[in-house]
């Protein structure tokens, strides 16, 4: 697990971690794509996250990006499940996308200094 994720997560990034990141995909095969995402349930409030697409693993477009814990925002359809046990369930659904490879992606916004 990268440093980003295990501070997003709330693990010490210093500390080295083996704590897997639970992650699926649904591929209906003529209509849709729909992944799932584990989350944690209050993230450090620098954290952005972004839930991306690609065809061929080389370009990847943005479907969904959340800041720290506001709300999903972008075009992909995203339904935020109730948290449980410090982590949250993220589902994104791509409809008329079979073939989509999926990640998500963590970035620390950078702080404004005064």
């Amino acid at each position: 697990m990268s440093n980003l994720f295990e501070y997003a997560f709330g693990f010490d990034p210093l500390e080295r971690q083996s704590v897997p990141i639970l992650f699926e995909q649904f591929i209906h095969p003529v209509e849709d794509s729909t992944t799932i995402f584990h989350v944690p349930a209050v993230a450090p409030e620098d954290v952005i996250f972004h839930i991306q697409s690609s065809l061929d693993l080389q370009t990847w477009t943005t479907q969904a990006t959340r800041t720290a814990n506001g709300p999903w925002k972008g075009p992909g359809e995203v339904e935020a499940v109730h948290a449980e046990q410090g982590f949250g369930i993220v589902q994104i659904h791509l409809p008329g996308a079979p073939a989509l490879f999926t990640r998500m992606k963590v970035e620390i916004a950078e702080s404004v200094q005064p």
